[in-house]
């Protein structure tokens, strides 16, 4: 992706400790990594912003490794552009996450690459992963949407979300590459997987 240059990177994760008073979450902050820092773009994100159904608050990103994981890979890759990092709970309803694709509908621009930043199947052996995975793929493939609820996922909402936007662009053309942890460490016995979908 580097020769896209994307300005800006919107990357949306769930918020694994269910911090903060709303149920979506903005950071107007930077993040500091190894390569440097790596900026947010406070213009699209005020224009994002709507306090009817999502907030700015700045302490649940300070743990929150769905973004944070990210941050240098992003900064390394892509030295000048900027970050929207969007964090969901788990139980947000269809109604606000419809809100949040009609909002990002109207601040996106041809130059954002929007990332949803989520792990697949959790805690179990490369066998049940794979189970799991298949039925993803299948998923993500056929676009859904009432199949996603029902992932072994990290994050069914983020999916959601980032389904109906390549939907709503008519980018529904998928290349998907599967893999887990149990291949990466070279552990194949491993009983606690953690698979990845890109």
């Amino acid at each position: 992706m580097k020769k896209e240059k994307p300005k800006t990177i919107v990357l949306i994760g769930p918020n694994h400790f269910n911090a903060g008073n709303y149920d979506i979450l903005l950071s107007n902050y930077s993040y500091k990594t190894p390569y440097g820092i790596l900026e947010s773009d406070t213009k699209m994100i005020n224009a994002l912003f709507d306090e009817s159904f999502m907030g700015i608050d700045e302490q649940p990103f300070e743990k929150e490794h769905s973004i944070s994981a990210l941050a240098g890979f992003i900064e390394n890759s892509f030295p000048k552009t900027k970050l929207v990092p969007i964090i969901i709970k788990r139980r947000t309803s269809e109604e606000k996450l419809d809100k949040l694709i009609a909002a990002l509908e109207s601040v996106v621009t041809r130059d954002t690459l929007v990332i949803g930043s989520v792990d697949f199947s959790h805690h179990l052996n490369k066998t049940a992963a794979q189970f799991h995975d298949d039925k993803s793929i299948a998923t993500l493939e056929s676009f859904d949407f009432e199949s996603i609820k029902k992932l072994e996922i990290d994050s069914p909402p983020t999916i959601y979300v980032l389904l109906n936007y390549l939907q709503n662009r008519s980018a529904q053309k998928m290349l998907a590459k599967n893999m887990n942890s149990a291949d990466v460490s070279g552990n194949p016995a491993s009983q606690d997987v953690t698979s990845y979908l890109f």
